[in-house]
């Protein structure tokens, strides 16, 4: 079923061109013939029309006349002469060649017997052309009698149409010529001396009365270029045009005319078949009268043959037959091809489309054209371009909208928590400050009055840190505090960290191991911030080292950073905690005990802080205890 485009086109591409290629067999078959005889006798009607009136109203010389018919000739394929009034021939084709002899003298050959003969025409004569000439010509060279062939660049010609034949001569027993004449008596079987026989092609001989004028000529072979050619066109027809068939086809048309057959009036082109009495081939005539005063003065006469096309239809039938299967087999085999070339890329798009169907965009169509089709192909591969990127915008935005949604429960969530976190840090040194408040005024152990006092002072003191870490916190979370960067010695600044927090240390008994390496390291960092953190780390470390523990404290210097690293021995971090550390109020210990002191918040301040430097920071167990490290 998806094919079955391919199976369509086939069929009508195939039902189409047999369509087309039966009804031009049909047609030509039917009508080719009668529409072809009809427009070359109205072709030829026309133009014998125009000659006729071009005659009559331009006065052409004996040579325009000449150069008039052979041109006429030549255009329309048919024979043209001149008549009088009574039919006599005045002008008909004249059709000659002139040559330049190599003697440098110029010679006019008349052609109009055999100009129109096959034969003749594969020669191929031009102006130019160096050709030997056979004949029979005056003694002194100067008039040309008869020619018996013609030579041209190998290929040769022999006139068939005129023998000369001559006997036993009297003198010399040279050939003979009749001049002037055309017409003897036949010979007997037994020649006597001076006799004479000639033998004509054109028609039976003719005795006569008196054989005068006889004079003994020799053959001759003259050579030389053709300087001018006065030659109808290559042969266009099938039958053989010739001087003979025009002037049988001038005596048909003159019996007419005595039997009053056909009439002629003025201004009226009369018309008439003629089949050649030598081959029987069918001819159309056309005599045109040409009129001067009002009287018919002259006719022109014209003539064509009507039986090669018939012929030539005759042989397309016969032509037809054996093409057919081989058209019908082309034509099957075109229609696929054509068709396949269609469906194919539409085939081929439909899978792709179905694949867009399923939003599955990884898949294009091939432009292997500039039609229709390549522009279609062009709109489907930016259609899917531009779904695959607008689903893949939809895809982002959505992921987004998920992790904004999850980042909102998660906010949400550290709201909760920090509400719950602050209050419960502060429900713890609220109630002691009450509890102690509530005694005191209650005036119960007078005699504890001072530490009552104190405790309280001592639990107001860890709130207002409380709040003042909640604020630092707060500013740093904000991303909007601006640090105040310097160069300063990281070595110095340890020094006074250590300093600081020495008490808490020498209570506990922890030993602290500092190695700077090169104390003329400089860092470029906010100094009280970073203060800080090591603060918060270094006392983190102190609340979770055992007595009697070690601490260490290392800088290195990798590259163009400064690493500082400060080690705790002790219980190490759970690994499902090492990374929750860093979060508000965030334990290890999970009772949430104040045993271990601090507000909970110190890591989230150092955390934020690093952040605000881009530093590289984090934590991690070794053998002896917790590390933690960050960069400069």
């Amino acid at each position: 079923m998806r094919r079955s485009v391919v199976i369509k086109l086939f069929l009508i591409i195939v039902l189409f061109m047999t369509f087309c290629f039966g009804s031009f067999i049909a047609g030509q078959t039917l009508f080719f013939e009668k529409m072809y005889l009809n427009t070359k006798i109205s072709n030829l009607e026309k133009a014998l029309n125009s000659f006729g009136n071009a005659y009559t109203n331009e006065k052409w010389d004996n040579k325009a006349i000449t150069q008039k018919i052979n041109e006429f000739t030549n255009e329309n394929n048919a024979q043209i002469a001149i008549l009088d009034k009574d039919g006599m021939t005045k002008y008909m084709p004249s059709f000659s060649i002139v040559m330049e002899t190599d003697e440098k003298k110029k010679l006019e050959i008349p052609l109009n017997s055999i100009a129109f003969l096959e034969d003749f025409q594969k020669l191929e004569l031009s102006v130019g052309s160096q050709i030997e000439v056979d004949g029979y010509f005056s003694d002194d060279l100067e008039k040309f009698m008869s020619v018996s062939g013609i030579k041209k660049d190998g290929k040769s010609w022999t006139n068939s149409n005129i023998k000369l034949v001559s006997a036993k001569a009297a003198v010399q027993g040279s050939p003979v010529i009749i001049k002037n004449s055309f017409k003897v008596q036949k010979s007997n079987s037994t020649t006597a001396a001076g006799d004479v026989t000639v033998t004509s092609a054109t028609g039976p001989v003719t005795a006569i009365k008196d054989i005068i004028n006889i004079e003994t000529i020799n053959p001759e072979k003259i050579t030389g270029k053709i300087v001018l050619l006065n030659l109808p066109d290559q042969i266009q027809q099938i039958a053989n045009y010739n001087s003979g068939l025009l002037w049988s086809a001038i005596d048909y048309w003159n019996q007419l005319m005595m039997v009053n057959k056909t009439g002629m009036g003025p201004g009226k082109t009369a018309s008439f078949h003629y089949s050649d009495i030598n081959n029987g081939m069918d001819n159309i005539a056309f005599v045109k009268p040409v009129l001067k005063n009002n009287q018919i003065s002259e006719y022109v006469f014209a003539i064509s043959s009507l039986q090669p096309v018939g012929e030539a239809v005759e042989a397309m039938k016969a032509y037809y037959g054996y093409v057919f299967f081989i058209v019908v087999l082309l034509m099957l085999i075109m229609a696929f091809i054509f068709s396949r070339s269609i469906s194919k890329p539409l085939l081929k798009m439909n899978t792709v489309a179905q694949k867009m169907a399923d939003l599955d965009f990884t898949e294009e169509c091939p432009v292997k054209s500039k039609d229709e089709l390549g522009n279609l192909a062009l709109s489907l591969n930016s259609l899917s371009k531009n779904l695959s990127l607008s689903l893949g915008d939809l895809k982002a935005a959505n992921k987004q909208l998920k992790l904004d949604i999850e980042k909102e429960r998660s906010l949400e969530n550290m709201r909760k928590e920090f509400v719950s976190s602050v209050s419960h840090e502060f429900k713890t040194p609220l109630g002691i400050i009450k509890g102690f408040a509530e005694g005191f005024k209650d005036n119960i152990a007078e005699e504890k009055k001072d530490y009552y006092i104190d405790v309280i002072l001592d639990e107001v003191e860890k709130m207002d840190e409380l709040v003042m870490d909640l604020l630092d916190l707060a500013k740093l979370e904000s991303k909007a505090y601006e640090l105040n960067k310097e160069e300063f010695s990281i070595a110095d600044l340890v020094d006074e960290v250590e300093a600081r927090l020495d008490k808490s240390m020498t209570e506990k008994n922890i030993s602290l191991i500092i190695d700077h390496g090169d104390k003329s390291f400089q860092v470029y960092a906010d100094r009280r911030r970073i203060e800080q953190v090591i603060t918060n780390i270094l006392g983190n470390a102190i609340r979770h080292t055992m007595n009697s523990g070690s601490i260490k404290v290392l800088t290195e210097k990798i590259e163009n950073k400064l690493w500082i690293n400060i080690e705790n021995s002790g219980e190490q971090i759970a690994e499902a905690d090492l990374q929750k550390i860093w979060e508000r109020f965030y334990r290890v210990e999970k009772s949430r005990g104040r045993k271990a002191g601090g507000t909970g918040l110190g890591l989230s301040i150092v955390k934020n802080i690093l952040e605000l430097h881009g530093s590289e920071y984090g934590v991690k167990n070794t053998t002896d205890g917790v590390s933690f490290y960050f960069s400069l």
